[in-house]
């Protein structure tokens, strides 16, 4: 089996010299839970100023070449464990990053390669020195009086641990070697001879020196000094070294210490960039600026102007309670509170604004300032233009109450139907009360050339035939049934009714057209239904197959006169 010596030279030479590093102790081990596994633990410091020291596992490869599988540095090492300071034991723990159990091939090893390391720890980490601990008392107080003896401690440390190393015979030295035993042919033959030719010539040399060396003696003098005053100039350069080694020893944690910190920095003015970025967006999202918030709280809702700065505040308040914020930004105490002066705003303004809508419904339902009689010439119904144009401004605010509040938005809805009915039910009531009396030929009127119906009472007079007939259309005297004058009384009657319809229709559509748009019903009502449900409780004054019932008797005494004809 090899020798450790033999293993040192190997690692130095295969393993650190690459790399420019040096073995000062090495031992080898197995972990304690897989013995049959060896390698080498190697303490091992770099060639270069300033001196680093580490501790390395090397382990051989199944094609017999030495590889690193770890490098320690040596200020990670925290304590070192002989495991029993009285009994010879093999074991010993390393606490690095975690603890590293291991067991020594011999106790000799084991502490030979302690003494290094407490060696090494007493030289570059005099500061931060791991423990060591039961270890015996005699091997640490030998190596602490060895180092206070005045040598160096890099000294000590390399006399205690190095071994003499093999070293091969240079190419030059091998070429003088043949040289000289080319010119003794006997060299091989006979050693005793040769020997004794090298002897006598060295002797012949050293004389030659000798006698040269006395004979320059102011020479020698003279080098000798020089060589002092080198010397000293060395010691004194050694001297300031070491002080500068003592000034800067610390310097490399320092630096690592200060990447660290560098780095922990960075990462936290970026994590304050980006919580910064995420409230910045809260912020705006959720910001309601002051004249919006007095607009809600105290704006006024009677001008064009006044409602469309309601419009944009309510807009701007429920776009800041629909923000996008993360899940976890919501738990935040200046959200809640933000969340809370948005819902009491909006609780504010949407009482305000129903109270308000709901008078103003009321009002423009009571409102009984139009003059029905002014259109009772051309039998007609007024148009609701006026109160849709006042009610249009409020389009955009009943919009967001409908997504806002929906119960306020319901009972409006409600309001609106019986406010407006009540004027429809009026209107249309009118409307019929003349038709009949067109029907009963107290206001005749017949279409000119724009569809309207003109005339007068006394074009459509009809004499007495025999006996006075009644005035109305619906007489039911059977001798004049099937007369021109009932033909011509039919046609005016359908003419009327035509009138009555084509009157009827564009005052449904105008409403329904207002309602679908100011209510927002486009996605709740189909395109084709009306807007009976919204105008009035009485939904067969719009129908015309639900018109009062003389329309129906009438229809039946044609019914009579044309099957009499026949």
């Amino acid at each position: 089996m090899m020798g450790m010596a033999a293993i040192r030279h190997s690692l130095q030479r295969d393993v650190f010299q690459p790399n420019d590093e040096r073995i000062v102790g090495v031992v080898s081990v197995a972990k304690s839970s897989k013995k049959k596994k060896t390698s080498f633990l190697c303490a091992v410091v770099s060639a270069e100023r300033p001196v680093h020291a580490s501790i390395c596992q090397v382990k051989k490869s199944d094609k017999d070449v030495y590889k690193k599988r770890a490098t320690w540095p040596l200020r990670e090492l925290k304590m070192v464990d002989g495991k029993d300071e009285r009994k010879n034991t093999a074991d010993f723990d390393l606490h690095l990053e975690k603890v590293y159990k291991w067991t020594a091939s011999n106790v000799a090893e084991k502490l030979a390669f302690i003494s290094c390391l407490w060696k090494l720890c007493a030289q570059h980490l005099p500061r931060q020195k791991p423990s060591f601990v039961n270890i015996p008392k005699t091997l640490l107080e030998e190596t602490g009086s060895t180092s206070e003896g005045g040598a160096p401690a890099h000294h000590l440390v390399e006399g205690a641990i190095e071994v003499e190393d093999y070293q091969a015979l240079s190419s030059r030295e091998e070429a003088d070697l043949e040289k000289l035993m080319a010119q003794c042919e006997f060299a091989i033959c006979n050693a005793e001879a040769f020997t004794e030719q090298l002897a006598k010539e060295v002797s012949t040399l050293d004389g030659e020196n000798v006698h040269t060396i006395m004979a320059s003696d102011q020479r020698v003098q003279g080098i000798m000094q020089m060589l002092q005053a080198a010397i000293d100039e060395t010691t004194r350069v050694e001297e300031r070294l070491d002080v500068y080694d003592n000034l800067l020893k610390n310097v490399r944690d320092s630096v690592l210490r200060m990447e660290e910190k560098d780095t922990l920095i960075q990462i936290q003015n970026k994590n304050h960039k980006k919580l910064l970025d995420e409230l910045e967006n809260m912020v705006n999202q959720l910001d309601l600026s002051h004249q919006h918030q007095m607009v809600l709280l105290d704006g006024d809702l009677k001008t064009p102007e006044g409602v469309a700065a309601a419009a944009a505040a309510a807009n701007a308040l429920q776009k800041a309670m629909n923000a996008q914020i993360h899940p976890s930004l919501s738990n935040m105490s200046a959200f809640k509170e933000q969340m809370k002066l948005c819902e009491k705003l909006r609780a504010k303004f949407t009482t305000r604004l129903a109270h308000h809508l709901n008078n103003l419904f009321v009002h423009l339902g009571n409102e009984r300032g139009e003059n029905l009689s002014f259109y009772a010439s051309e039998l007609t119904l007024p148009k609701h233009m006026a109160c849709h144009g006042e009610l249009m401004p409020y389009t955009d605010l009943m919009h967001w109450l409908k997504v806002s509040d929906a119960s306020s938005y319901n009972q409006l809805t409600k309001v609106y139907t019986c406010s407006l009915s009540k004027l429809y039910e009026q209107e249309i009531t009118w409307f019929f009360e003349q038709a009949r009396e067109n029907i009963s030929g107290k206001l005749p009127l017949e279409k000119d050339k724009k569809g309207r119906l003109t005339g007068s009472s006394q074009e459509l007079v009809v004499k007495p035939l025999g006996k006075p007939r009644s005035s109305s259309l619906l007489g039911n005297d059977p001798e004049h049934f099937g007369s021109d004058l009932d033909l011509t009384e039919r046609e005016l009657f359908d003419k009327l009714t035509d009138r009555m319809l084509s009157v009827l229709e564009p005052v449904c559509l105008a409403e329904q057209e207002f309602c679908v748009q100011f209510f927002g019903l486009a996605s709740d009502i189909h395109p084709s239904s009306t807007c009976n449900s919204h105008l009035s409780t009485r939904p067969s004054l719009l129908s015309p197959t639900q018109t009062p019932c003389a329309t129906s008797l009438v229809g039946a005494d044609n019914e009579e006169i044309l099957s009499q004809k026949k």
